[in-house]
């Protein structure tokens, strides 16, 4: 069934568990999230490629996908990232998604809060919910500046950096995000963006501790073709079945099983 992100991941945020987000490249990814969610009975958002890589026309893929959304037995949400700028979110709506991630404006430059909320009150206005980016590496997440941010944009989630990577590895600051968790409440979900390379384990330790949502698509990616690499057989085959496995055991990692 197609529902909103904000659908998804208020229930998420106050039950205390994680959905999975992640960018389907072809139509062999989509039918993998897809089994791997029904399978774990789990919601899941699914994030449409600007660039599909097995439908040239991007609308015809879209079409593809919400129906396959829909039809799904589990929650799903729908959601693209594009350009910050007005064009660039009403092409993405008019494909049908129902949600909107902005994290960037033109040229990669930030958006200002005011720019945000503009950008924010026009999904709304479409039905959608949408979710805003906050933070990076050399500027970490404050539980002050995310309420702040989070009240003056009106956006419903919020995508925030709070992975640290140094000598030791990668990790989350679970104490950054425990503090940012209680600074929003459970009414604007946070989404751990940039986890890339985490272990399982500390993917669940960052649900029970605030997060509602897990973008991994680069550790999907990584999974595809390392079984690509280590399997001499059809690759395509041998991707999807090995990203449909890595979507089962994050799904149970970050608790969302029986979940939908």
């Amino acid at each position: 069934m197609l529902v909103t992100l904000k659908d998804i991941l208020e229930k998420a945020s106050r039950e205390g568990y994680g959905v999975v987000i992640t960018r389907c490249n072809h139509s062999g990814e989509v039918r993998a999230a897809l089994g791997a969610a029904e399978a774990k009975k789990s919601p899941i958002v699914l994030e449409l490629r600007p660039d599909p890589i097995d439908i040239r026309n991007r609308a015809d893929y879209a079409v593809w996908l919400r129906k396959c959304c829909e039809s799904a037995s589990v929650p799903v949400a729908l959601s693209a990232e594009p350009e910050g700028t007005e064009e660039a979110v009403k092409a993405a709506l008019d494909l049908g998604v129902t949600s909107i991630s902005i994290h960037e404006g033109p040229r990669r430059q930030p958006l200002s809060a005011e720019q945000v909320r503009t950008l924010t009150e026009m999904v709304h206005a479409a039905g959608c919910s949408c979710a805003g980016m906050l933070g990076d590496k050399e500027h970490p997440v404050e539980p002050d500046m995310a309420a702040a941010f989070v009240k003056e944009t009106g956006i419903d989630c919020l995508a925030a950096e709070l992975v640290i990577r140094d000598k030791a590895g990668s990790h989350v600051d679970l104490p950054r995000l425990i503090a940012v968790r209680e600074a929003l409440g459970t009414s604007c979900p946070i989404i751990l963006h940039g986890g890339f390379g985490l272990t399982n384990v500390q993917y669940g330790e960052a649900c029970s501790s605030g997060a509602a949502a897990l973008n991994i698509s680069k550790d999907l990616w990584k999974a595809g073709r390392d079984r690509v690499q280590a399997e001499n057989w059809d690759p395509f085959c041998s991707s999807v079945m090995a990203i449909e496995e890595a979507l089962k055991e994050l799904i149970s990692a970050a608790g969302g099983e029986n979940r939908a």
